[in-house]
């Protein structure tokens, strides 16, 4: 699993640690439309009730043979809120995007609203990589 993580968001530092969550970001999307939840619930800790709701998204649209067909969100920014030694938050920026959502046989069944939302990844580094500790979307 290791092997799909850039090597710039492999880094054991600030700008490894905001490599590592637009990764996330970019994982998701993956997932929102090849139906493939194993990564994405391998870059986030099982106790992140925002990353394990995403992880179960997937899987239900996957019970309904349903997939996206684009990309739903862009990471417009991210930036280190906190790096200290026991605390390592990066802010994030995200435009949720209007895509199809498609069928099995890839006829428009729906579409996603569109909107913006912030986000603060609070990151936990061990065995050698990142992971996604607790996911909060920050109030508007």
């Amino acid at each position: 699993m290791i092997a799909k993580i850039p090597a710039a968001a492999r880094a054991n530092d600030k700008s490894g640690g905001v490599a590592f969550s637009r990764f996330y970001f970019g994982t998701l999307n993956s997932a929102f439309k090849t139906g493939d939840s194993e990564l994405l619930a391998a870059l986030a800790s099982p106790r992140c009730p925002t990353c394990m709701a995403f992880v179960d998204g997937v899987e239900q649209l996957n019970e309904q043979e349903r997939r996206y067909g684009g990309d739903l969100v862009s990471v417009t920014s991210a930036s280190a809120l906190n790096f200290s030694t026991n605390n390592k938050q990066v802010l994030l920026e995200i435009d949720q995007k209007s895509v199809p959502v498609l069928n099995e046989v890839n006829d428009h069944v729906g579409t996603t609203p569109a909107g913006k939302a912030s986000f603060i990844a609070t990151l936990g580094f061990k065995a050698g990589r990142w992971s996604i500790e607790r996911l909060q979307k920050v109030a508007s």
